[in-house]
């Protein structure tokens, strides 16, 4: 990404980060393609910025919407290190938008980033209780993309350890 791409993209940040999505809708309405477009230098998508505020809920309704109406699949978009949105909503704990994804994408839940990691994992990872507890209900013992079952194995003792540390059960 080259810096005149981020300034072009600056107005649809600064509305991901503001919970302002009146000021830029007309542009996804022209520009389909920009509702999944890396618009950082860290390969961000507009969803990826909000779902990061944890604050931006509207925003993230009405560009789920959309990109949903477009290809559902764009919701697993990865950033530079593989993560998705879930992912960042499972760091940060934005359990609200991370039902929004999972009710649009079911399958999101099992994508794992770069490291091999699922968004239940980091949710564990950062001490998400509330997060994590969701994660649970709708992560599958299933293989993802990497082929391995986020309950077994490595992940599975990674997932109980961290759960642990987290002080999730005291």
């Amino acid at each position: 990404m080259d810096d005149n791409a981020t300034i072009r993209n600056l107005p649809i940040y600064k509305a991901a980060i503001n919970d302002d999505w009146d000021s830029v809708a007309h542009i996804f309405d022209t520009y389909p393609d920009k509702l999944d477009e890396k618009i950082t230098i860290r390969c961000e998508t507009p969803l990826h910025i909000a779902i990061g505020t944890n604050t931006s809920h509207c925003f993230v309704k009405n560009i789920v919407n959309k990109i949903v109406n477009t290809d559902v699949h764009k919701l697993r978009s990865k950033n530079c290190n593989g993560n998705t949105a879930l992912h960042y909503a499972a760091k940060i704990g934005n359990t609200i938008d991370a039902k929004l994804l999972v009710s649009k994408d079911p399958g999101i839940a099992q994508v794992t980033n770069t490291e091999g990691h699922t968004a239940l994992k980091l949710a564990a990872w950062y001490g998400r209780h509330d997060t994590l507890w969701y994660l649970l209900e709708v992560t599958k013992d299933e293989p993802g993309e990497n082929g391995l079952s986020p309950y077994s194995g490595v992940s599975g003792a990674d997932l109980v350890t961290l759960s642990l540390t987290a002080g999730f059960c005291g």
